[in-house]
């Protein structure tokens, strides 16, 4: 098992000059950073983790098999070897959190949008839930 307690200091100064940063382009209204900074602790199924922290996140756009259905476990394990024990920055689009109280980011691994390489690898498929649509154009193209 990895030990987090060095990267989860280093990620809590980044989070502090994330708290008022946005990347050229980017559109924030103000009222929250549009990019925030964590690290992957945990990995529950292809579609949701944990990340310190800040909690359970839910990519958007995508969709990817749940836990016991066919396919599901390579999708689990395409996030773990992806994602597991990396420092990621999470993009809010319109809605904060879902139903079930995950937070609903793109996630952007070393300047990628992991949602997409996720559709691109077979894992997902691209779920479109408006408002959040931001990046949509992009995941669809991953599909193809």
């Amino acid at each position: 098992m990895r030990d987090y307690a060095v990267p989860l200091a280093v990620a809590a100064g980044i989070l502090a000059f994330a708290a008022w940063w946005t990347p050229d382009g980017d559109e924030n209204d103000g009222t929250a950073a549009s990019h925030e900074v964590c690290i992957v602790t945990n990995v529950v199924d292809g579609g949701t983790f944990d990340c310190e922290p800040l909690g359970r996140v839910r990519p958007i756009l995508i969709d990817s098999l749940e836990v016991g259905e066919p396919g599901a476990e390579a999708a689990t394990q395409y996030t773990t070897e992806t994602l597991l024990g990396e420092t990621v920055e999470l993009e809010r689009d319109v809605s904060d959190r879902g139903p079930y109280g995950r937070l609903l980011r793109y996630v952007w691994l070393d300047g990628r949008l992991w949602n997409a390489e996720i559709v691109a690898a077979g894992h997902a498929e691209v779920a479109v839930y408006p408002p959040d649509t931001k990046h949509e154009e992009q995941i669809r193209n991953a599909a193809r």
